[in-house]
């Protein structure tokens, strides 16, 4: 047995597959086999009586089915599919407009991803895409930060549901992409593979099928079959998005933002903005693929534009490609609070009442009450024991109960509910405010003060 150490494919003139043939005219393709032990008899390739069995490793197995996309980065394929193409509008000094594509997202998946190298703070693999614009190869990057305005350069991120987005340059950072309008715009051509990455761990002798390249051209003169001898493996599931957090290194899991990618990430970001108390995400099912960022803000229900726009620039630094966002306040939900007292004896019961009413009101922020807003946060549910436990533990304040404790405007509901259930964009809502109901009404009803209460109301009976 000996081991081929080399396969060169060579242009020489005259050879022919058999001796007894007439030198061929011109160059003909040969395939030189080199051996690190001489043969110990001659080899005659055309000779079919004589038996040669070679063993070599002429191939790594890729996994995936090959993808081809071609598609001309014309208006009328860009610019009517917002869910899948970003296009950006830029109008200059003198009123001309030019469109630029931004991202584009691969119309199939999951994208095969291959292993790098071994490298300090580099991801562990990266998508097989080969990118031509107007047969130009571009180069794929981490980010587009240090990318020139003549650097074909573009950046592959998968979404949350696996969709792999190509982002473009804007023309400052990284070369831009222009969206025109007849034949003769740019030619984009993507070349990926596809397919289940725990499908490609096969076990040993399952791969028996050569596909052409290069190496065939050895079958010429020998009866090729392959096999894999050893498994396929490092094929997995991809990783959810909570335990690639834990996998990043502490500095970078707890330092700044420096991208939104899942719907948290956007909430985040939008926190970073003084004024901002607390802040939401939530995707929205629409053609432009718009996340909603909601904003509470501090000491107010009331989103002004100042913030509001402070917001919208802040998450537009870091947004992902494809992806709109609109920044807007929370679902405020108005609630609907009346309440029966029975005063401690020898207390004024008007002074009970007023207590009990100052301590549940939103209050100021020097003086916050139950229900101000700082103190209530996105699709924080509301338990009637909770409410009850705290009015019963100010002072002058006997016994309590609930006539009514529900939502606002929700038709059928319970007149007195034992848990308020709130979305997670949700914010509960009581302003107290006698001029505007509409916000969440409150009341306190006292034994003796309201002709309709009584303190046998307050009685349990318990049957022996």
């Amino acid at each position: 047995m000996v081991t081929i150490v080399k396969v060169t494919h060579l242009a020489l003139p005259g050879w022919v597959a058999d001796p007894s043939q007439s030198p061929a005219v011109g160059n003909v393709d040969v395939t030189l086999v080199v051996f690190d032990i001489p043969l110990s008899t001659p080899l005659a390739p055309w000779d079919s009586a004589q038996s040669v069995v070679l063993y070599g490793n002429v191939g790594k197995a890729r996994f995936g089915a090959e993808r081809t996309l071609k598609v001309s980065a014309l208006e009328s394929e860009f610019g009517r599919d917002p869910q899948n193409h970003v296009v950006e509008v830029r109008t200059d000094s003198l009123g001309g407009v030019t469109r630029y594509l931004r991202a584009t997202r691969l119309p199939d998946g999951p994208v095969v991803h291959e292993a790098l190298p071994d490298l300090p703070g580099k991801p562990e693999s990266a998508p097989t895409v080969l990118l031509t614009i107007n047969k130009e190869p571009w180069e794929r990057r981490d980010h587009l930060h240090a990318s020139r305005s003549y650097d074909r350069h573009y950046v592959a991120t998968s979404d949350e549901d696996g969709s792999l987005w190509l982002q473009f340059g804007d023309g400052k950072n990284g070369m831009g992409v222009p969206v025109g309008t007849t034949a003769s715009t740019q030619e984009i051509e993507v070349r990926y593979r596809i397919g289940d990455p725990v499908a490609g761990n096969v076990g040993n002798g399952v791969l028996v099928r050569f596909l052409p390249s290069d190496l065939t051209k050895i079958t010429d003169f020998f009866d090729l079959t392959v096999i894999n001898v050893t498994p396929g493996g490092r094929g997995r599931r991809p990783e959810n998005r909570d335990a690639a957090r834990l996998r990043l290194p502490a500095t970078i899991r707890n330092g700044p933002l420096e991208r939104a990618v899942t719907l948290p990430d956007y909430a985040a970001a939008a926190r970073t903005v003084p004024g901002v108390a607390r802040a939401a995400a939530k995707a929205v099912v629409t053609p432009f693929s718009t996340v909603f960022v909601l904003v509470d803000p501090k000491g107010s229900v009331s989103l002004d534009s100042e913030l509001q726009q402070a917001v919208h620039a802040r998450v537009d630094l870091v947004r992902m490609a494809g992806r709109e966002h609109v920044v807007k306040p929370p679902v405020y939900i108005p609630i609907e609070v009346e309440l029966a007292l029975c005063a401690q004896p020898g207390t004024l019961r008007h002074r009970v009442r007023d207590a009990v009413l100052a301590a549940l009101r939103p209050g100021s922020d020097a003086s916050p009450g139950f229900f101000h807003p700082d103190r209530l946060t996105f699709g924080d549910d509301l338990d009637l024991g909770d409410l009850l436990a705290y009015v019963q533990g100010i002072a002058g304040v006997r016994a309590v109960k609930a006539l009514v404790f529900r939502k606002m405007f929700v038709p059928g509901s319970p007149t007195v509910a034992n848990r308020i259930l709130l979305g997670p964009t949700e914010v509960l809502r009581l302003d107290a405010d006698d001029d505007r109901p509409e916000n969440g009404r409150l009341s306190v009803k006292v034994v003796g003060l309201d002709p309709s209460l009584k303190e046998s109301d307050f009685v349990v009976e318990v049957t022996p």
